[in-house]
């Protein structure tokens, strides 16, 4: 583990005058990585669990680029609570082609409006979750996303397919090597992917630096935890824990109201329960201790 401080440097793709064609070709590679390893699909029932916890059936997706990991979650998530979900994908900057990724998923629809995760308007109840970016929020920034959900009563779940490790960080260096064998497998196939891949390796390049940042950037299970416990509001049920799925690590966090908790008679999980976790807490934030 790196244990330095984290470091917040600039990422490309978070830059307000970044062309929006880049950032576009850059995350539907980082889309390709998801809907081929599905690193998310192992944690799926914490997010069935707080759903049910709350009763809703409701998933609205904060900073959703061009889809997230949902366009190929869904089905399956679908089925694995055997009975159908209303997907809301949302971003602070709408993707114009965001409702392509969807099409054919029953429900699910890309909201128009620009959506702040620090700041969701109240009529998107549900279960809220935010893949892949909660390091692009500086501390503050990622505690008013979780504030924002226990002041407004609503589950979430931050699912970072990153870990600051230096293993991992050595892992980012092969990632010009990955794009460029990956790219031509990328759907559907558009000359300006070719061109500022192959010609000039624009994408290649800005990726290798936004990869190394994020994982500089991105939070430990420590920094996770301390954040939940610096909360003001009603007692939530907190969940948290990172796992590798194949060659990617995986951190958690979830969180539910605590009284949901109670109604449900939910199970707090345990190391035991979840043999393929080299991490896992759980603690409600009246007594804030941690679970193993």
């Amino acid at each position: 583990m790196l244990k330095r401080k984290r470091l917040h440097l600039f990422e490309f793709s978070d830059l307000p005058g970044w062309p929006n064609l880049f950032r576009t070709l850059a995350t539907d590679y980082l889309m390709m990585v998801a809907s081929l390893f599905r690193p998310f699909s192992p944690k799926m029932e914490t997010i069935e669990r707080a759903m049910d916890a709350v009763d809703t059936d409701r998933i609205v997706d904060l900073c959703s680029g061009a889809g997230g990991p949902w366009p190929h979650l869904a089905r399956e998530f679908a089925a694995q609570r055997g009975k159908p979900i209303e997907l809301s994908l949302t971003d602070r900057y709408p993707n114009p082609d965001g409702d392509e990724a969807l099409e054919g998923i029953a429900g699910a629809s890309y909201l128009e409006e620009p959506v702040d995760a620090r700041r969701v308007p109240p009529s998107l109840e549900g279960m809220r979750t935010l893949f892949n970016g909660f390091h692009h929020f500086r501390p503050e920034e990622a505690k008013q996303i979780l504030q924002d959900a226990v002041s407004s009563g609503q589950p979430i779940a931050v699912f970072e397919m990153l870990q600051r490790s230096w293993i991992y960080l050595a892992y980012m260096l092969l990632t010009p090597i990955l794009v460029l064998i990956s790219t031509p497998k990328i759907r559907p196939v558009r000359l300006a992917r070719l061109f500022w891949t192959f010609v000039i390796p624009v994408i290649p390049l800005v990726l290798l630096w936004d990869c190394v940042v994020s994982v500089l950037r991105c939070y430990t299970t420590e920094e996770l935890a301390a954040m939940t416990r610096s909360l003001e509001g009603p007692g939530y049920h907190w969940e948290m824990g990172t796992y590798w799925r194949h060659t990617l690590p995986v951190t958690y966090l979830v969180g539910y109201p605590q009284a949901a908790v109670a109604s449900a008679d939910v199970a707090t999980p345990s190391l035991r329960e979840t043999p393929s976790l080299r991490e896992t807490h759980s603690w409600d934030s009246a007594d804030q201790t941690p679970h193993r």
